[in-house]
């Protein structure tokens, strides 16, 4: 615990610096502590965009798509603290529209499942056939069912339960945007 605060209070440096003997002498659970700082740092890197290139990765734009206003509200505001552009639609119809018009800015969408007039698999055929390389994280306000599986299945990147918080949505878009 005293390393971890310690290197709290030091900005949390680059872990690969710091000699693993200064680590292992406070703390009895070695592994962990360390395994916990790289996730961290990981993530501290990811949230402000540094990904450890040369260069700083230019800014993310994400669509999300919902029926609900206040999803769309809150979403737009987790993502615009996480540091993305956001682009909304409010249904699948509305999505289509506003990725081929931007596809080359969307870096992935966030599509809402259960949506009046054009659910995710019709929203999400029709995202593939502007772009088959596009990047779907799907959410629900219910458990996957296997309409959700399907499209994982079919080539959705993920999946995230509603009402979902900062911590669980950064990280699913961390798998999706880094492969992991």
């Amino acid at each position: 615990m005293f390393v971890l605060i310690l290197l709290s209070i030091l900005g949390l440096p680059n872990i690969e610096n710091i000699p693993l003997q200064f680590i292992f002498k406070f703390c009895n659970f070695n592994f962990i502590l360390l395994d916990c700082i790289r996730k961290i740092e990981r993530r501290l890197r990811f949230t402000r965009g540094d990904h450890g290139d040369e260069q700083q990765m230019a800014a993310k734009t994400v669509l999300l798509v919902d029926d609900e206003e206040i999803v769309i509200g809150v979403g737009r505001q987790m993502l615009e603290k996480l540091g993305f552009a956001v682009l909304t639609a409010n249904n699948g119809k509305e999505a289509l529209d506003v990725y081929k018009n931007n596809q080359t800015e969307i870096d992935f969408v966030v599509l809402d499942m259960i949506m009046p007039d054009m659910g995710a698999a019709d929203t999400y055929d029709g995202l593939r056939s502007i772009n088959p390389a596009v990047k779907v994280l799907l959410s629900s306000g219910y458990g996957a069912d296997q309409q959700t599986n399907e499209l994982l299945r079919r080539g959705c990147c993920g999946f995230i339960q509603k009402p979902f918080n900062m911590k669980g949505l950064s990280e699913k878009i961390e798998e999706i945007l880094t492969g992991t």
